[in-house]
């Protein structure tokens, strides 16, 4: 006697082999590939679907997972020095871009200069500043005054912290920039190399060397609330810096930078030598 099968078993058997032979085609589709980078589509293959909606995922992910922001300074916080570099027909454009120091000054020209040098070589310098006092050696302090005078009646220093004042004979070592914000940031102070001390009709007065000196902006605030002295006659402007300070009487730190930051007049070495000549006019 023949056993015989429910047709609906068969029909089951049937479906059920379609369905194993469908994934064992399949299944080699569905498995990772190495030449396919995540979100793009396999080298052979169809192009991939769209991709979902980043807001949405965004919303979904954990706080901490955002990158943080950028952490902005604000925007009345002092940083950074401002270097001013009184110029005259004698000095060298090429020379001051290729110091690092020097190019990033202030270029302060004057009168004198703008009326007897031809506009080619004012054009070299870009005198950023010019001024109506006069050059010359015996004038150097007068200029400087109006230096202060223009700091005064503009924005002051702006957002950076210290005032220097430079020559364009001076090389200075960019680590000396480094020390100064370092060192002296926060501080109320007068600062510059050879140090030394000029007497006025009551007392002395400290005062650094021409090449290199400056002082913060808290300082320059009480030179603007004073009512700077004239330039005694064969004063240097170094000296009368000093001698402005003390007759104002600004209260301050008189801080000696340290030696082998800054280089004036010349610099040698075994495979270097520097010189300068004409240094004023």
């Amino acid at each position: 006697m023949a056993l015989r099968v429910p047709r609906r078993l068969v029909l089951l058997a049937a479906l059920a082999a379609a369905v194993v032979l469908t994934y064992m085609l399949c299944a080699p589709a569905m498995l990772p590939r190495d030449d396919v980078e995540e979100g793009s589509s396999p080298k052979d293959g169809p192009p991939a679907g769209p991709r979902p909606d980043e807001s949405l995922l965004a919303a979904t992910r954990p706080a901490e997972a955002h990158p943080a922001s950028p952490v902005t300074p604000a925007p009345d916080k002092p940083s950074g020095i401002a270097y001013y570099l009184p110029v005259a027909k004698f000095t060298d454009s090429k020379w001051l871009r290729m110091n690092t120091i020097l190019n990033k000054a202030v270029r302060v020209c004057d009168k004198t200069t703008m009326d007897t040098v031809d506009k080619t070589i004012t054009d070299q310098l870009g005198c950023d500043i010019t001024l109506e006092a006069e050059r010359g050696w015996g004038k150097l302090c007068t200029k400087t005054k109006a230096i202060y005078d223009h700091l005064c009646r503009a924005n002051k220093l702006g957002n950076h912290e210290f005032f220097i004042k430079l020559d364009d004979d001076t090389m200075v070592d960019p680590r000396m920039e480094e020390y100064i914000m370092r060192e002296l940031s926060g501080r109320n102070v007068f600062f510059g190399f050879s140090p030394g001390w000029i007497r006025s009709a009551t007392k002395y007065h400290n005062w650094f060397g021409g090449p290199f000196y400056g002082f913060s902006a808290s300082v320059l605030d009480k030179i603007c609330g004073c009512s700077m002295p004239d330039c005694p006659d064969g004063m240097g402007e170094d000296e009368w810096t000093g001698y402005m300070l003390g007759e104002c009487n600004i209260t301050k730190e008189d801080i000696l930078l340290p030696k082998g930051y800054v280089y004036h007049h010349d610099y040698d070495a075994p495979r270097v030598t520097i010189k300068f000549h004409k240094l004023h006019g």
